[in-house]
């Protein structure tokens, strides 16, 4: 288990100039691509999207500063919230992915945005967010970071999300 900078480190740092959303962003993603095999935290990466949010957010800080608290932040969001050009899955097979299903994005993601959050992708649920052990019998149940040779229970209906951050893949996640 390797956790990496703090969602408040790395907003500093990329609001400074110390380091590019896009150099943070790449980092996260290798780390998923890297990891999530094994971990099965993600269920969606939006690799491209994430870097043109990452490029478009150097730009607007080399221009007229950090567009927010979350200036850079790659953060993860549970499969359960509704983006635009997106279609959640509930961790479910009963809602497979669907682009541009949905016309909308949550208030929370808009708001992280808007703070200046970069979404890196969706992640493993409980199937329809009901159960607290973290398993989905359904699609899989992420990995434990915790340990790399058993399959313990990740705990809770965000299991995804939980192992995401535990394993250091991004440095936030909402459920």
């Amino acid at each position: 288990m390797t956790a990496g900078p703090t969602a408040r480190k790395i907003a500093r740092l990329c609001a400074g100039g110390t380091t590019s959303s896009r150099s943070v962003v790449r980092n996260c993603l290798d780390a998923i691509a890297a990891e999530n095999a094994k971990l099965h935290a993600f269920v969606e990466v939006f690799a491209e999207g994430a870097m043109r949010r990452a490029e478009e957010l150097d730009r607007h800080l080399a221009a007229s500063g950090p567009v927010g608290p979350l200036h850079g932040v790659p953060v993860a969001v549970k499969d359960l919230a509704e983006i635009d050009g997106r279609s959640p899955g509930f961790g479910s097979k009963c809602y497979p992915a669907r682009p541009g299903a949905s016309t909308a994005t949550a208030t929370a993601i808009r708001r992280l945005v808007g703070a200046g959050a970069v979404i890196v992708g969706m992640t493993h649920m409980v199937e329809f967010a009901f159960g607290g052990w973290g398993t989905n019998h359904a699609l899989g149940t992420p990995w434990n970071p915790v340990d790399r040779t058993i399959h313990r229970v990740p705990g809770g209906s965000s299991s995804g999300s939980a192992v995401a951050v535990a394993a250091g893949l991004v440095p936030a996640a909402i459920g």
